[in-house]
């Protein structure tokens, strides 16, 4: 298996896309690594995310601590490839860059100058390029149009309804009785 870290586990509607990120990757091909800049994150408490979890200090506040705990971290663990979770992350990941390349380890983080002009739609792309699959989302608005969502994803995929718990979908068969138990029109994104 793979060791793949994201970094920034922010989780809900308006959220980053680290938890989505690290929900999308195949447990039985990815060993996955959350990384936390606050234990208030909301990807940090959910258990079917991630393997093993660990909250570094903000880079905000303590950029030299920061730097330090995530080479560490990557180190012990022997991660391969390294993710931004959250925009929040983009440009202290583009200053360690090169720290994070020669630190010993075979870390790959996208380079320093699309670190710096990345946001979260630019995500994906970074981990395709590194060999990550990833699932794109688009939002369903009602049951109408869940018929047809199933058609729209490749898998595997996670549904996550606007009101209830993610689900992670291998097939068009787990796809269409995920889709015809969701309760009521509340909107769900399928990623």
């Amino acid at each position: 298996r793979r060791t793949v870290a994201v970094l920034g586990l922010e989780d809900g509607p308006e959220a980053s896309p680290g938890p989505a990120l690290l929900a999308s990757l195949d447990p039985a091909r990815f060993r996955r690594i959350g990384l936390a800049l606050s234990a208030t994150e909301g990807g940090f408490h959910r258990p079917d995310l991630h393997e093993e979890r660990l909250v570094l200090p903000p880079p905000e506040r303590r950029e030299a601590a920061f730097a330090e705990s995530l080479i560490r971290a990557l180190r012990d663990r022997t991660v391969e490839v390294l993710l931004p979770g959250s925009p929040r992350v983009f440009v202290p990941l583009a200053r360690l860059a090169g720290r994070i390349r020669s630190g010993g380890t075979a870390v790959a983080v996208p380079p320093a100058d699309v670190l710096a002009r990345m946001d979260a739609r630019h995500l994906h792309e970074a981990a395709a390029r590194f060999g990550i699959p990833v699932a794109r989302a688009r939002r369903i608005g009602g049951q109408d149009d869940r018929a047809d969502a199933p058609d729209l994803a490749r898998f595997p995929a996670i549904l996550a309804p606007e009101d209830g718990a993610w689900l992670r979908i291998e097939d068009d068969f787990g796809a269409r009785a995920a889709l015809r138990h969701a309760a009521g029109p509340t909107p769900a994104t399928a990623l």
